[in-house]
């Protein structure tokens, strides 16, 4: 997610690989919003109502997806949003224009043997430049839209869907991208045989596109509440955090753990005075690296209400951890203590195939 840029702008691409086991790539944060205005659009409301059944926009592919019974997108989406609801964050409602558009980009990425968040005119596939462009021509009045896309060397769909939100939760910038104040998802899971790709390497991409209408508006917190993604009771993340680009951690080559993202009031300021990763059964405390924020993150991502924090080495597979977090949260000062378990595999590169 890049700050302070104009509708349709094209944003930073996030690549990361995963292990040999599975050849992956991670793409996040391209976006844009509606009106021709920077960053979070100031014009837009925030409001921290549960929205309705219904996506609110243009009267074109705009009504909620019904359930796919066993379907990889149905999997990924419940996924999600359990982790959101969770934390605090809010459900996102399912929406067939965006639907239609993370569609549209993983068959374009799938035929065209590419990654990432812009397409090219005139090419085999082709539904739209950037998202903005594909969710606008799908139907979908964006206030702001985002999209995010794993991809994965294996031939079959086969728990993809969930994987790709896990291996999404497992990096700071692209979980940032998840768990904001978003309200409608699509979403789309397909394989280079579904797509017709037959002539290159089977592979399976999962693509997010995540957003708001303007009528709807950004959802924020209440005031005064400190959110966090891991949050009490989350269970299932991965031990570890792998070669996200850009970096979080210039120069690091070998991975770090879980991230915990830290969100405080939209448009305030967030300090982290200290931060404690323990093992909740050994007592075992992980060291941590400086914390992460606006005026400490090297790519300059973050905004001036986040925080994320890393730890140094990976964490332990189907181990509690519990964190307490120590900080000034728009001029007030709080402590937050929540504890969450990792899951079996430590990244997707160790999930079954």
């Amino acid at each position: 997610m890049i700050r302070n840029h104009k509708a349709g702008a094209f944003e930073k691409a996030l690549t990361a690989a995963f292990g040999t086991m599975v050849a992956f790539a991670l793409t996040a944060c391209g976006g844009g919003g509606g009106g021709g205005t920077g960053g979070y659009p100031a014009a837009m409301s925030t409001t921290t109502s549960t929205p309705s059944s219904t996506a609110t926009g243009s009267s074109t592919g705009t009504q909620q997806t019904a359930a796919e019974p066993g379907s990889e997108e149905l999997a990924a989406f419940e996924l999600l949003n359990d982790e959101r609801l969770k934390c605090g964050f809010g459900p996102l409602v399912r929406n067939s224009a965006l639907d239609a558009a993370a569609r549209g980009h993983a068959n374009w990425l799938l035929l065209n043997n590419r990654n990432g968040h812009y397409q090219t005119e005139r090419t085999q596939g082709f539904t739209g430049v950037n998202v903005l462009d594909r969710a606008s021509t799908a139907g979908y009045s964006a206030g702001w839209v985002e999209d995010e896309n794993a991809s994965f060397a294996r031939s079959s769909a086969t728990g993809v869907g969930q994987l790709s939100i896990r291996t999404l939760l497992s990096g700071p910038y692209h979980m940032r991208g998840l768990v904001d104040g978003y309200r409608d998802v699509g979403l789309a899971v397909m394989t280079s045989e579904e797509a017709g790709a037959t002539n290159q390497a089977k592979r399976v991409v999962a693509q997010v596109d995540i957003g708001y209408t303007g009528k709807d508006g950004r959802r924020s917190s209440s005031p005064g509440v400190v959110s966090t993604y891991p949050c009490d009771g989350t269970n299932g993340t991965f031990a570890q955090s792998t070669s996200e680009s850009p970096n979080p951690v210039p120069g690091r080559t070998s991975p770090t753990g879980q991230p915990i993202f830290v969100f405080g009031d939209y448009g305030k300021s967030l300090t982290i005075s200290s931060a404690l990763l323990q093992e909740v059964i050994t007592g075992n405390t992980p060291t941590l690296l400086p914390t992460m924020s606006a005026t400490t993150d090297p790519n300059g991502y973050l905004w001036a209400h986040e925080a994320a924090i890393l730890p140094d080495q990976p964490l332990k597979t189907s181990t509690a951890y519990r964190v307490t977090i120590v900080g000034i949260n728009a001029g007030k000062p709080f402590t937050k203590t929540f504890t969450f378990t990792t899951g079996a595999f430590a990244n997707a590169a160790s999930a079954p195939n």
